[in-house]
């Protein structure tokens, strides 16, 4: 996948920071992610020029490109391998507790992640450097994104602005009624 070739990483139970300097790796590593959990189509026309998939498509080999995974929910380990080369594109998903095989197609991958869409991963979850926002505003976004993640599952409501928002409706009401 991109960079990588038979390369392990190994993250600890908690919160994770990945830095390193440029061209190390960090963009490959939270597009691998993102691309295990959700999946990657390749684009067409004009748009595969650019997309995720060339981008990050082996240069020498592109029927090799795959990865793997492990991760645990709820204490159980499971195993993703994923092809993502497009002529061959499928996944295996694996609890290795049992042994039971898991099928992606029926959502069984989406029922392990308590319906975490892609867009909520990247949100609270995996959050890419273009999407850091500096100072107390990251406070602000993260903590936006986890109320959403508990209460409505969407990543696009954000708590901060809305109330933001009404504050200034509210403002602008006292005025107008004045």
């Amino acid at each position: 996948f991109g960079k990588f070739h038979d390369k392990k990483i190994t993250f600890a139970p908690g919160l994770n920071v990945v830095c390193g300097g440029n061209e190390s790796g960090k963009s490959t590593l939270h597009t691998f992610l993102v691309s295990m959990l959700f999946g990657m189509e390749k684009a067409r026309g004009r748009g595969a020029k650019r997309d995720n998939y060339t981008q990050y498509e082996p240069w020498n080999s592109a029927s090799f490109y795959c990865g793997e995974m492990e991760f645990e929910v709820g204490g159980k380990p499971f195993h993703l391998e994923r092809n993502f080369y497009h002529k061959e594109k499928q996944s295996h998903l694996i609890n290795l507790e049992d042994g039971e095989q898991l099928n992606e197609e029926y959502g069984d991958l989406q029922m392990l992640l308590g319906g975490l869409t892609r867009e909520l991963y990247e949100n609270t979850c995996c959050i890419s450097q273009t999407g850091v926002v500096p100072g107390k505003e990251l406070a602000s976004f993260i903590q936006d994104n986890m109320v959403n993640a508990a209460s409505s599952g969407d990543g696009n409501l954000q708590v901060n602005q809305a109330l933001a928002q009404l504050t200034r409706k509210k403002n602008q009401t006292a005025k107008d009624l004045k």
